[in-house]
C-alpha cells in the first residue's frame, strides 16, 4: 500500500496533477484533502510529501502511511511562484515541525549504530568507554522525540531534558501498569 501511495505521488508530482487525499490526523479523524504534490522525501524512517493543501490554502507535512485513499486527478496545478523548498525543509527535516530541543541520552552498546545515522542538528557522539556513548543533538516535535528514546528501551537513559526524564518515566510507569498481573506464558 505505501508503495502504491509513493508511485501515484510520484506521478502526479512529475505531471503536476492535483490529488484527493483521505488522511488520518493525529486526532484519528480522517479528512479529504485535495493536493499538490511537490516533494516526496524520507524522515525519520517513514515517507512525507511536501504539498500545497487546497483545503487550508496552506503547505503541509503529510505521511504516506496515513493516507487512507489516494486519487489523482485529471486538474493540473503550477508549482507558486513564492515556493522555496528551504522555507519547508532543510537537512534535518521538516523546518515547520515544531520547536526544537537539546536532547542528551546516554546508550549502551549501540555506538556502531549510533555513528551511522544523524539524528538532529548539532549532533555530537561522545564514546565513553567499550559500552557507554553519549548523543547529543536537537531534535523536532516531543512526540517524535518520546518514541526515538523509547525506540531504544532500556538501552537508553535520558540525562537532558527534564521534561524528557519525566515524560519517559510516566510513559514506562504507563506500561508497567498494563502487565501487571499478565503471567509470563500470556
Amino acid at each position: 500500500e505505501l508503495q502504491e501511495r509513493y508511485n501515484v505521488l510520484n506521478e502526479a508530482l512529475s505531471t503536476y496533477n492535483k490529488c484527493k487525499i483521505s488522511y488520518l490526523s493525529t486526532a484519528n479523524k480522517i479528512r479529504e484533502h485535495l493536493i499538490h504534490p511537490y516533494k516526496l522525501y524520507l524522515y525519520n524512517g517513514s515517507w512525507f510529501v511536501l504539498a500545497w493543501n487546497e483545503t487550508i490554502n496552506d503547505f503541509g507535512y503529510f505521511k504516506l502511511n496515513r493516507i487512507q485513499k489516494i486519487e489523482k486527478i485529471r486538474d493540473h496545478f503550477t508549482i507558486l511562484k513564492t515556493y522555496r523548498e528551504s522555507d519547508y525543509l532543510d537537512s534535518f527535516g521538516m523546518k515547520q515541525n515544531g520547536d526544537y530541543y537539546h536532547i542528551k541520552l546516554k546508550l549502551k552498546d549501540l555506538y556502531a549504530v549510533l555513528i551511522e545515522r544523524t539524528y538532529g542538528k548539532n549532533q555530537v557522539i561522545t564514546r565513553l568507554d567499550d559500552h557507554y556513548t553519549i548523543l547529543e543533538c536537537d531534535m523536532q516535535n516531543k512526540s517524535v522525540i518520546m518514541s526515538f528514546v523509547l525506540g531504544f528501551a532500556s538501552k537508553c537513559e535520558v540525562l537532558e531534558p527534564e521534561w524528557l526524564r519525566n515524560d519517559v518515566k510516566l510513559e514506562l510507569l504507563n506500561i508497567a501498569k498494563l502487565y501487571q498481573g499478565v503471567k509470563e506464558n500470556d
